[in-house]
């Protein structure tokens, strides 16, 4: 339960730092790409009079980003505008302009149009802030002219005019609103069926980011749905209905510098009267057919495009679905692979493996890496040593022991001095040479290889782990022999074949959904879908996957010989862990309990067992048989230099002791696991395009929406009224 319980928060965690790390990455993307002048938001509200003429009211919400000056520009905003093409065909002239500033709530009012280039900041904002202004810029828009309405001069060719707003100097805003109002007049044709027209707020020409165009366009009295009809050209996402009484309601999202939208419609010629220009001829079947063919081509030219992006939409949550599942299925059973499913309990025996190998194989079983952990196995091997007697541990430095022999002297001598020291560290001895040496395995053969290395370099059998680690300190050699030991144990545990390897399923079904996560993120983020549909598709797929790969295991048992074995190293785990509430305990085999302790060491429990033992065996307490009967054991100088800190050299009290019964009881050098494996430590350092030829082929072709004005938008042909383009200065 705690490997799933540490595989969840840690899955969790990481897939929202994941998010967060890529929210960032977008705003930073985002922020390096962004325009100076960004139009945050539009809306317009339009009323076709019966004229044929548009009543335009917009309101636009802007952001002025700070800019740097350069030879064409000064930093601070000045004058921001907006032009329009004037054409005999479709815009004959724009009246009744208002500006309007929403933000302070000022009404500009008209001035003269002046480039504001040379003009000094304190000037500009007495003479020529909060005003706006309406200029003819078809030759340079450097030198705006006055704009005066001319009709013959429009015949001849298409004007360009600028309509303009001067604000005090800014070097920077967040958020300016502004509502310019306009009646844009001969925008609609007459015909002796239908009155149209085709509306273009902004063209190809437009730069300046949109993030959000709303629109709502009233028709005369007497227009319903039943007799208007509409199409809406945007190529990008944009959507439309109809409101009360057939009004128009279209929405465009994420409007990029170049992309048009025409607003194309037309309602029955009797509801309009003194249109600007007339023709006598029926035309809303051909208006109708046109609109039609265009909206064919757009979904046929989008349809592949389509059809692909949702095909690998398709693949992806598949992919995710599939590897999900594939890899909790792998990882569980990795789990599972790597338990006991014997009937052994308790095993009261060392099992039948190095101390180095049962730590890797306790590793497995407590679901940590096998070789995790390589200092507990190199203290346990010591401490097999000095159980094999080749060795002798003391807590301390070495020279605290000055002047006694540690090869021949008292333990009750001995003991004392150790009591003495701080102890955070341990003294070796080596008491036998090569070939005086008892069957060794290779790691413990390896392990004393490093010992009597750091002997021969220091010149003598007695030494620290402080002088071992100096030691080892001046060249390669300590590595060498580290990796040497390395080496022995993987040798060893291998030799077992008490493991295979598992998870793999797991592993790889968590790297594909990763990838499988980061790659649709990628895809949406390019497509612009929005940052919604990538979190409810990546983010669940990431932390399923983080899961799996965290959650499953490497490592799990074979049949045979890794089961024999873990009931050997999991069950002399739970007798150690519960050797208090055994009735058969006894005094009687005190070398077993060195045993005892150094698999305690390697299963990383020895404070807890030197606990049990001594629960369990009050006479560990008492110093004179201490003295007597346990002298030649490790345990001895586990408990017995704390007892010369606890009163003296007998009769202490057990009652006293026990429930003390801590590291902090023996000044903290009690566990010598703990105090070797520390040692040791420091050591070793888009699915409505991609269903069109599905329609088309479906039986009858393609009928378009037949200007119901009801879905989205296609895009279609641009060069309607205005074509606007939007700026700043």
């Amino acid at each position: 339960m705690k490997r799933l319980a540490r595989s969840i928060v840690i899955s969790v965690m990481a897939t929202v730092l994941a998010v967060i790390a890529g929210a960032c990455l977008v705003a930073i993307i985002g922020a390096s790409d962004s325009a100076d002048l960004v139009y945050k938001s539009m809306h317009y509200d339009v009323q076709m009079q019966s004229n044929g003429d548009l009543r335009i009211k917009q309101r636009v919400t802007m952001r002025l980003q700070e800019r740097s000056s350069d030879e064409s520009s000064s930093r601070y905003w000045k004058q921001l505008y907006q032009q329009y093409t004037l054409k005999a065909t479709n815009l004959m002239d724009i009246t009744d302009i208002s500006v309007t500033n929403i933000t302070s709530g000022q009404q500009y009012s008209q001035i003269d149009p002046e480039n504001p280039a040379g003009i000094s900041t304190s000037t500009w904002n007495e003479e020529y802030a909060n005003h706006w202004y309406i200029a003819d810029v078809t030759e340079s828009d450097t030198n705006p002219e006055p704009y005066v309405r001319d009709d013959a001069k429009l015949d001849e060719a298409n004007r360009t005019i600028e309509i303009g707003w001067n604000i005090p100097a800014t070097e920077s805003a967040d958020e300016l609103t502004f509502e310019i109002d306009m009646t844009m007049v001969g925008t609609s044709t007459a015909y002796r069926d239908v009155a149209s027209f085709q509306w273009e707020p902004f063209g190809p020409l437009n730069q300046v980011p949109i993030g959000k165009v709303t629109g709502v366009v009233n028709f005369p009295e007497g227009v319903n749905e039943n007799n208007s009809w509409a199409w809406l050209h945007f190529a990008g996402n944009g959507q439309t209905s109809r409101g009360d009484n057939g009004q128009l309601q279209f929405t465009a999202y994420d409007v990029k510098p170049g992309q048009h939208l025409d607003l194309v419609a037309m309602v029955d010629s009797s509801a309009t009267h003194d249109v600007a220009r007339s023709l006598d001829v029926d035309h809303k079947q051909a208006i109708i057919d046109d609109e039609t063919e265009q909206e064919r081509q757009w979904y046929e030219s989008q349809s592949r495009r389509a059809s692909i992006t949702v095909a690998i939409w398709i693949v992806l949550a598949i992919t995710g679905i599939v590897v999900s599942i594939w890899g909790l299925v792998a990882a569980i059973r990795s789990n599972r692979a790597a338990r006991y499913t014997g009937d052994v309990v308790y095993w009261r025996d060392p099992p039948e493996m190095s101390p180095a190998s049962a730590s890797r194989l306790h590793n497995v079983l407590v679901g940590e890496e096998v070789g995790s952990n390589p200092s507990r196995q190199m203290a346990a091997t010591v401490l097999s040593l000095a159980c094999k007697g080749v060795i002798a541990i003391y807590p301390g430095k070495a020279e605290q022991y000055a002047g006694i022999n540690l090869l021949n002297g008292s333990a009750h001598d001995i003991a004392f001095m150790a009591s003495q020291g701080k102890n955070k560290t341990s003294t070796i001895v080596i008491k036998q040479v090569d070939e005086k040496l008892p069957p060794l395995s290779s790691s413990e053969e390896a392990a004393f290889a490093m010992l009597d290395k750091t002997a021969r370099s220091i010149g003598s059998r007695v030494f620290d782990l402080d002088d071992m680690k100096a030691q080892f300190s001046k060249g390669d050699e300590g590595y060498k022999l580290n990796n040497r030991f390395d080496v022995a144990v993987r040798s060893e545990f291998a030799m077992l074949g008490a493991t295979r390897t598992v998870g793999v399923g797991a592993r790889v079904a968590g790297s594909i959904g990763i990838l499988a996560a980061i790659m649709a993120s990628v895809m949406f983020f390019i497509q612009g879908v929005g940052m919604a549909m990538s979190l409810a598709y990546s983010a669940p797929v990431m932390c399923i996957s983080i899961f799996n790969l965290v959650y499953a295991r490497r490592r799990g048992l074979t049949e045979r010989s890794g089961q024999r074995y873990a009931g050997q190293v999991q069950g002399l785990k739970h007798y150690l862990e519960d050797y208090s509430d055994f009735s058969d305990r006894d005094t009687s085999d005190l070398l077993l309990w060195d045993r005892y302790l150094v698999y305690a060491t390697a299963f990383g429990i020895s404070g807890k067992v030197l606990k049990q033992l001594a629960m369990a065996n009050p006479q560990l307490m008492d110093p004179q048989w201490m003295d007597q009967y346990a002298s030649g054991t490790m345990l001895y100088w586990m408990y017995r230099p704390m007892l010369w800190n606890m009163g003296g050299t007998s009769g202490v009290s057990v009652g006293n002791a026990i429930p003390n019964f801590t590291g902090s009881a023996f000044g903290g050098f009690s566990d010598l696991g703990t105090q070797l494996s520390s040692s040791f430590a420091t050591v070793k350092s888009t699915w409505e395009q991609a269903a069109w030829s599905e329609r088309a082929g479906s039986g009858g072709g393609f009928s378009g929406s037949g200007g119901g004005f009801s879905g989205g938008s296609f895009g279609g042909s641009s060069g309607g009224s205005g074509g606007g383009s939007f700026g700043g200065r």
